[in-house]
């Protein structure tokens, strides 16, 4: 199923602020990552998205 980035933006925007606003356990070395399958090299795949900021 493909998903259109205007609906999927939003929601990875209020994931991204919780995770931002969270102060326990925080960790400052600490990276989010995006997980996909990557069906070429028939892996897991991560790209990081701790330094991203979204606008609408």
């Amino acid at each position: 199923m493909r998903l259109l980035l205007k609906l999927v933006i939003p929601e990875v925007m209020k994931l991204q602020d919780k995770i931002r606003k969270e102060k326990a356990h925080k960790i400052e070395k600490a990276e989010n990552y995006y997980a996909y399958a990557d069906s070429i090299g028939k892996n897991m795949a991560f790209i990081s998205f701790t330094k991203l900021y979204y606008t609408i």
